[in-house]
């Protein structure tokens, strides 16, 4: 429960962080000239497949159970 917490809040932060470089990005591909944002794009990569990776992680971590964790008392 407490690593799903950690990893969800370490996850909001590192997306809050990127948030002016999204903003960059969104400004610059409707004039097409994303040339100068080569960095910026690279970053978007990394975080999104990194931020897939914290998903697939916490849902993971949310599935399974270990023994005694699920309730059922028999």
């Amino acid at each position: 429960m407490i690593a799903t917490l950690v990893l969800t809040v370490v996850a909001v932060v590192v997306l809050l962080i990127q948030t002016p470089i999204i903003g960059a990005l969104a400004a610059a591909a409707p004039g097409g000239d994303l040339t100068s944002l080569t960095s910026g794009r690279f970053a978007m990569i990394l975080h999104s497949a990194g931020g897939m990776a914290v998903l697939v992680l916490a849902t993971a971590l949310s599935v399974d159970k270990s023994r005694g964790q699920t309730g059922s008392r028999i």
